[in-house]
């Protein structure tokens, strides 16, 4: 890393802590993953998605995938919400439902994008949950000639396919409990 990387590296963990009124009481190696500003935002959302006051985090005892979690439940509160304003139907599974159905489309047809014909997601669903920025987004293939569905970030998207297949394919390993914020996996 350069010295002038190093510094801008340095600065958008600073600016985005002060925005997100975050202060950071101790660190570890982990702090490496913030090179990428999409994993720098969502530990920040998830950690105070509000701002209204300052709050303290450890950084030291932090997994990469434990915020992922997090970070998926409080979107999963904030979809159901907004969903239950239309049709009170939708329950607390139906985020997480539908984003491993996003992985499972994305692993069994080896592709990054699912088409919108596919019809996963109704026009009311799909802005809602495009509203929480950083799950999905939708995009023109042109080799396709398609408008899809794409996951925002790789890595987030690699963590929800790994999930699928861990829970499509648990009946044929032995069964141990790994807890997993809201999500129980076994393995």
């Amino acid at each position: 890393m350069t010295k002038i990387n190093l510094l801008s590296f340095i600065f958008n963990i600073i600016y985005c802590f002060r925005y997100y009124k975050i202060k950071l009481e101790n660190h570890s190696n982990a702090i490496g993953y913030f090179k990428h500003p999409l994993h720098l935002r969502i530990f920040c959302e998830t950690k105070n998605p509000n701002r209204s006051k300052e709050v303290k985090v450890s950084f030291q005892n932090e997994d990469l995938f434990d915020v992922f979690d997090e970070y998926i439940q409080i979107s999963n509160e904030n979809i159901t919400t907004l969903l239950k304003e239309i049709d009170p139907k939708y329950n607390n599974d139906f985020t997480q439902k539908k984003l491993l159905q996003l992985s499972k489309y994305f692993w069994e047809n080896n592709t990054r994008g699912m088409p919108r014909s596919e019809k996963l997601f109704r026009d009311d669903e799909l802005r809602i949950f495009e509203g929480e920025n950083l799950l999905i987004y939708r995009d023109w293939n042109i080799d396709n000639d398609k408008e899809e569905i794409q996951f925002t970030y790789d890595l987030l998207g690699g963590y929800l396919i790994s999930k699928y297949l861990i829970q499509s394919y648990q009946e044929y390993y032995p069964i141990i409990k790994v807890p997993s914020n809201n999500w129980i996996v076994k393995v």
